[in-house]
C-alpha cells in the first residue's frame, strides 16, 4: 500500500492546525484573546473543534480532547434555540469527539457521546 494517502492526511492536518492557530492567535487582531473577541460564538467553537479534530490526526489526542470536549458541550448546549447550521455544526463536532474516542478506543465514551449526537439529529 502506498504511503501517500498518510502523507496527504499529515499534511491536511498540518494545514488546518496552522489555519486555526493563526485564527486564534493572529497578531492582526490586536492583544484580545481569542475567547474575548468571539465570546460564547459558533465561530470560536466551531475552530476549536477543527483544531481538536486536527490535533487528533497527528496522534495528540490529549491535546485534542480537551478542546473536542469543550467544543462539543458549548454547540449541543445552544443547539435547541439555534439555526439548522448551528445544529450541524453541534452534530459536526460531536462526532469530531465520538471518531476520537472510538480511535483511543475509549467506546464508552463514545457511545455517551452517539447519544447526544441521536438528539441533535435533525428531522428529515
Amino acid at each position: 500500500p502506498s504511503a501517500a494517502p498518510v502523507l496527504l492526511m499529515s499534511l491536511q492536518n498540518n494545514k488546518i492546525e496552522r489555519d486555526c492557530r493563526w485564527l486564534i492567535y493572529a497578531p492582526e487582531f490586536g492583544d484580545e484573546p481569542f475567547e474575548k473577541r468571539q465570546g460564547d460564538s459558533v465561530v470560536r467553537y466551531e475552530t476549536e473543534s477543527l483544531l481538536g479534530s486536527a490535533l487528533a490526526g497527528q496522534n495528540r489526542a490529549a491535546d485534542a480532547e480537551a478542546l473536542l470536549v469543550r467544543s462539543a458541550t458549548a454547540l449541543r448546549d445552544r443547539a435547541g434555540d439555534s439555526s439548522p447550521a448551528s445544529r450541524q455544526a453541534a452534530m459536526a463536532a460531536v462526532q469530531r469527539l465520538v471518531d476520537l474516542y472510538d480511535a483511543c478506543d475509549r467506546h464508552e465514551d463514545a457511545a455517551q457521546w452517539r447519544k447526544e449526537l441521536e438528539h441533535l439529529e435533525l428531522p428529515e
